[in-house]
């Protein structure tokens, strides 16, 4: 794959109506009934003070399996990602 894929910015949870989340999709490959992607996910969330969002980058890691004719997530690390 070639380029950057990005998702719709969506709420990150009911909890939180004013975090919003999104990622960016750097590479990701499928095998059979195992798939994987890497890439980083942005998380905006409001400010304590409330000033200007904060962003928080993320790099991400997900190992996915097919299982019944669906994606399951079996596997996920995420970490802050190096600026």
């Amino acid at each position: 794959m070639n380029g950057v894929l990005k998702s719709p910015e969506t709420a990150a949870g009911p909890s939180d109506p004013d975090r919003r989340s999104y990622f960016e999709v750097t590479q990701f490959d499928i095998d059979g009934d195992i798939a994987f992607w890497t890439g980083f996910q942005y998380v905006s969330s409001a400010s304590p003070g409330g000033g200007e969002p904060v962003v928080t980058k993320l790099r991400v890691t997900e190992v996915l399996r097919r299982e019944d004719d669906q994606w399951a997530l079996i596997h996920r690390h995420a970490g802050p990602a190096l600026q």
